[in-house]
């Protein structure tokens, strides 16, 4: 069960699984994380392969790569009321085509001035916090990507004055899943009964993705809540942002020398972001791939 990802790190989801492996939904069906997600892993990273050095897997830090990068995720719309909207994307997982692989985006209202005086950060939300529920239906198994030193107690989740991290104006989130659908043999955990088989329906949600949120001036919590149905998209027909964050989770699990990468190499990896490239207006994508390039050669010494 891939220990070398997460066991190391002693951290336990809310479901009480290690994170970065594999948990079983029938027995840990929830899982929750904080929100405040830092960013300086990756640049940590690029440290390392800019010396000509390939970083320690204990520095390598997959979420704080991930968030790295901006994603287009749409923002609440005016006058609608929510601080904050939450996009979803479900397709196949490309390190083992098996999985699946669940993108959770959660984007922060825009301010509403042009800048707070000395460049001030605008909070949208505090206290935030994600959750997330799996379907037994149709989910055997599933592991958050990263986290492996921070994952949120199952006390803190359901505690409206426990500190989940805050959002800013304008700012996003990024959290992947891979998931063990039921009707897979193995995958790295035990298989799934064969009864969990003849629940599923074609249009029964994968999961239910729970946010938990304080407004600035409010001090108790609100809950949203959105059911996600995979619709069985290839990762081929995925989004650009979807492959290039598939592609930067994958560079960080093969540094960390996760055995959940069954089918990534180097390659795979470079392909799998020039497909996700796009536009790159800020260049950080195909900075990202040259970081790649550099990481090949220095694995191949």
């Amino acid at each position: 069960m891939g220990a070398s990802d997460g066991a190391s790190a002693g951290g336990e989801n809310a479901g009480g699984a290690v994170a970065g492996d594999f948990a079983r939904v029938q027995s840990a069906p929830l899982s929750s994380f904080a929100a405040d997600v830092d960013t300086e892993g990756y640049a940590k990273v690029r440290r390392y392969l800019d010396d000509g050095r390939l970083p320690p897997r204990d520095a390598v830090r997959v979420e704080e790569m991930v968030n790295y990068f901006n994603y287009r995720y749409a923002a609440p719309a005016k006058g609608e009321g929510e601080p904050f909207a939450a996009s979803m994307e479900i397709a196949t997982a490309p390190w083992n085509p098996a999985h699946r692989l669940v993108r959770i985006g959660v984007k922060g209202r825009e301010a509403a001035g042009e800048g707070q005086p000395g460049g001030a950060a605008v909070t949208i939300a505090k206290d935030m916090a994600l959750e997330v529920e799996f379907n037994p239906a149709v989910a055997q198994a599933y592991r958050l990507i990263g986290y492996e030193n921070r994952p949120e107690s199952t006390e803190a989740a359901g505690n409206d004055r426990g500190d989940a991290g805050e959002i800013g104006a304008g700012h996003t989130v990024t959290a992947l899943y891979e998931i063990v659908p039921v009707d897979v043999a193995g995958g790295g955990v035990e298989a799934a009964p064969k009864e969990a088989s003849s629940l599923r329906e074609p249009q029964e949600e994968l999961l239910t993705l729970k946010i938990r949120f304080t407004e600035p001036l409010v001090d108790v919590s609100r809950k949203m809540e959105i059911p996600v149905i995979d619709t069985g998209a290839a990762f081929e027909a995925a989004s650009k942002d979807f492959k290039f964050a598939a592609a930067v989770a994958s560079l960080g699990m093969m540094l960390r020398e996760s055995s959940h990468t069954v089918a990534s190499d180097y390659d795979r990896v470079i392909s799998w972001a020039e497909a996700g490239k796009g536009e790159d207006a800020d260049g950080k994508r195909g900075e990202f791939i040259e970081l790649v390039k550099k990481a090949r050669t220095l694995s191949a010494e």
